[in-house]
């Protein structure tokens, strides 16, 4: 598992001031891996900003980057995006396939919000996810991804999880094409 502790203070401290923006400008990511399976159509780098998360997919055409996506949900995506509120879901055309975005807030109580980033934590140990724990308020102020690209298919999977409001945002995407390996 790539956990990092981060001595950072996070920038989003709060579920509500989430804001989904595609291709905007490149944030500066605090810790991110690249993903890249063999034959595969698509390269992923994910990041963990303040909190939040960025992920940059890249169409590859024989080896060199064709497309690209960048999908962040954090505090600055307001700016040229939109709200995240109770949750949205996107599906639109991407060059020659399509990108979906399914994301929600969920309230939780006291046991139930441990338990779940437990859960998480313990799934991101066993798969290698990338982790970042950020300092503050509970033992649970943690942002988790996990990836994978499948020849023409990139999915990842999202968890921002916020102890002084029990709130976890939780996001699914996919990216497709029918260029195949």
């Amino acid at each position: 598992m790539s956990t990092t502790q981060l001595a950072v203070a996070p920038q989003d401290i709060s579920a509500a001031s989430l804001g989904v923006r595609l291709d905007g400008p490149a944030p500066t990511v605090l810790v991110g891996t690249t993903l890249q399976g063999s034959g595969a159509c698509f390269r992923l780098d994910l990041g963990i900003l303040g909190a939040s998360h960025v992920v940059d997919a890249t169409l590859l055409d024989g080896g060199q980057p064709s497309a690209h996506l960048r999908e962040e949900i954090s505090c600055h995506a307001m700016e040229g995006g939109m709200a995240l509120g109770d949750g949205v879901e996107k599906n639109q055309r991407w060059v020659t396939g399509n990108y979906r975005l399914r994301a929600r807030t969920v309230q939780l109580g006291t046991e139930e919000f441990a338990e779940r980033a437990e859960t998480i934590l313990q799934a991101a140990e066993a798969e290698s996810w990338l982790v970042g724990k950020f300092p503050g308020e509970g033992n649970h102020h943690l942002t988790a991804l996990w990836g994978e690209v499948e020849g023409g298919t990139a999915r990842w999977k999202t968890w921002h999880f916020y102890p002084a409001e029990l709130t976890v945002v939780e996001s699914e995407s996919e990216l497709t094409t029918e260029v195949q390996a």
